[in-house]
């Protein structure tokens, strides 16, 4: 029997070859780029700023919000894939 919410569920696309994944993974990272880059362009002095802020925090701290952000990301992805699509 095959589960429905099983951890690699996201990364499961029927009938999809190798192409479609490379492709949805180039497509991610140019949003990634498109985002950092809005946000330079929009507000480059709260960028520096913020770079200012995570200098005063130690390297255990920033490496806790990443895993976090790491994990949202990936909940993001496992909700999406398996309900909106």
């Amino acid at each position: 029997a095959e589960t429905r919410f099983g951890i690699l569920q996201i990364l499961r696309y029927p009938a999809i070859g190798t192409g479609a994944v490379v492709s949805e993974l180039i497509t991610a990272i140019g949003l990634v780029f498109v985002i950092e880059g809005l946000l330079y362009a929009v507000a480059p002095g709260r960028l520096k700023d913020l770079a200012e802020l995570t200098s005063q925090f130690s390297e255990d701290a920033l490496r806790n919000c990443g895993l976090a952000a790491i994990g949202v990301g990936v909940l993001i992805v496992w909700i999406a894939r398996s309900f909106l699509g």
